[in-house]
């Protein structure tokens, strides 16, 4: 059992409410600071601690952190389709202020949530680590970068531990991001772009909530950086794992590269920000780029992800059943 106190910022989100479920399977309290009108039923289930939190308030946020050694800060805007000004409100300006005040309550060390999305689309076919040079391309990648070099400017001024995961494309219950891919397969087709068989990693979120916990324990994890990984597989081959668990004959959908661009360019303008248009050229960059990742460091440093691309569709499929019953079907 940890003996640290712990604090979650971003504890209402996809992988958020992932690291605070691990988080209470090893320590005695957790606390998840949340936004006035946020909806903490999850977090109340599980037997967490949500804390109404005015966020536009430092002297709130500083108070919150007191007496929690480690903070978990998993902010994040679920939408892609922002301006880069409101991206940055919350991936960089709110991270910095949380480490910041992280810092001045005497907290020590801050656990940073991350994406491989830093690498941009400019990759090579062959799996990369942590040394690999980011170059990211479109806004939201950008940003990402953005947060870490703030992150870790603040972490340097502040005089705090601070530690970076970056997990490969992350699938799991209450995701928003992969949620129209599989509203698709619940349609009876899979749509797939370009002629190659695109190879990409992918992780469990239940393992990057325990890689999060992990982290926040490992003493040598001090300043670093971590890719995180469970498995290597294709969009074909999800496609099957995912149609045989769900016993659907989905039909491939062979979209070319430059149409499906277009139309996202041409949506993209159509969309106004704070809504996520149908298609996008960052969903068409995801799913038409190898994104493999090499993730032997954090695997050296003692840690050991769990979970099957089986698994993690098992999770979800399970999760659409439970909506299902309860009639409130999510895509």
């Amino acid at each position: 059992m940890s003996g640290y106190q712990t604090i979650v910022f971003g504890c209402t989100g996809f992988i958020g409410s992932h690291v605070v479920e691990q988080l209470l399977r090893t320590c005695q309290h957790v606390t998840t600071p949340v936004r006035a009108g946020s909806d903490r039923a999850f977090l109340d289930s599980i037997g967490a601690s949500p804390v109404a939190l005015d966020f536009s308030r430092q002297d709130d946020i500083v108070d919150v952190i007191k007496g929690h050694a480690l903070v978990y800060c998993c902010l994040a805007n679920p939408l892609h389709h922002l301006a880069p000004a409101e991206l940055r409100a919350v991936e960089v300006e709110l991270t910095g202020r949380v480490i910041a005040a992280a810092a001045q309550a005497g907290a020590r060390r801050v656990v940073l949530l991350s994406t491989v999305m830093v690498y941009g689309f400019s990759r090579p076919p062959q799996p990369i680590d942590e040394d690999y040079p980011p170059a990211p391309t479109c806004a939201f990648n950008r940003v990402a970068l953005e947060r870490e070099i703030a992150a870790q400017a603040a972490a340097a001024q502040a005089g705090i531990e601070l530690v970076i995961l970056r997990p490969a494309n992350v699938l799991g219950r209450r995701d928003r991001q992969m949620s129209r891919l599989f509203a698709a397969c619940r349609k009876g087709f899979f749509p797939v772009f370009g002629r190659e068989e695109f190879r990409f990693s992918a992780v469990d979120a239940r393992d990057v909530g325990r890689a999060m916990a992990f982290l926040g324990e490992l003493a040598a994890a001090a300043g670093q950086t971590y890719l995180l990984k469970g498995f290597d597989t294709s969009w074909l081959e999800l496609k099957s794992a995912f149609a045989k668990q769900s016993r659907k004959n989905l039909q491939v959908m062979r979209i070319p590269l430059f149409p499906a661009r277009l139309a996202g360019r041409i949506l993209e303008m159509l969309c106004p920000y704070g809504k996520e248009p149908l298609l996008s050229r960052f969903a068409v960059d995801v799913m038409s780029t190898h994104t493999l990742f090499d993730c032997g460091k954090i695997i050296a440093a003692g840690f050991a992800p769990k979970y099957s691309l089986e698994d993690s569709l098992g999770e979800i499929l399970q999760a659409w059943d439970e909506d299902g019953r309860t009639g409130r079907l999510r895509a």
